[in-house]
């Protein structure tokens, strides 16, 4: 394994290990509460979407390409959603998450994983697959089809929505919660950033997503902020 591999190793292996032991420790102390339990869920997302990211980074083949893109969709689509329920548990709001609300949040990340799949009978995630250098290893990357940018947008407006409602429960309930929420909205802020230089100007490199990186940092904020 030559130094890129372990640079890209590295670069993975860190969040993925964040993810799994922020998303064991929260389970093992707080699944008694729902609160606890989505957050768990939502860093086990995490853990799920740096591992397909990783992997896909070492195969050539096209069908091996687009299962692994395929489970690392599974990761982006439903982190935003567990945050959005996070946020609503936050804000005491329990009543409002129902399994119909739940899988109505979920529609679009389904139809995702489902046209990357068939992407290449319609082209409507990814309309084409080549190969591209990384630092001297032959990779491949994807062209974004229309569906890509649909479940983009979808994950970014949700996890707007769920920092909104997190500041407006933490200005409503006082000094204390106020912080938590401050905490939270950092934490979310560096995500956006890192996914949408990501996504808008393939930084830093085309097949290599940081924003589970992000999410990592924004998971250990709110365990600091808010379970400690």
């Amino acid at each position: 394994m030559g130094v890129i591999e372990l640079l890209i190793g590295a670069f993975h292996i860190g969040p993925l290990l964040l993810s799994l032991a922020l998303g064991i420790y929260i389970w093992g102390h707080f699944s008694d509460k729902s609160l606890g339990r989505t957050f768990a869920l939502f860093m086990f997302s995490l853990a799920v979407w740096v591992t397909a990211t990783f992997l896909r980074i070492f195969t050539t083949n096209p069908d091996m390409y687009l299962f692994l893109s395929s489970v690392k969709h599974i990761g982006t689509g439903l982190s935003p959603v567990l945050f959005m329920v996070f946020a609503i548990y936050f804000a005491g709001k329990s009543n409002i998450v129902r399994p119909t609300f739940v899988l109505g949040l979920l529609a679009v990340p389904i139809l995702s994983v489902i046209m990357i799949l068939t992407s290449q009978t319609h082209g409507l995630f990814y309309q084409s697959i080549s190969t591209v250098g990384l630092n001297g290893m032959t990779v491949l990357q994807a062209s974004s089809g229309i569906w890509y940018w649909v479940h983009g947008v979808y994950g970014w407006t949700l996890l707007a929505v769920a920092s909104t409602i997190i500041i407006y429960t933490g200005l409503q309930l006082g000094t204390e919660y106020r912080a938590q929420s401050s905490l939270i909205t950092s934490g979310i802020l560096v995500v956006l950033i890192i996914n949408l230089g990501y996504v808008n100007f393939e930084w830093p490199h085309p097949t290599v997503d940081p924003t589970p990186i992000g999410f990592a940092f924004t998971g250990l904020v709110i365990v600091v902020g808010i379970f400690s």
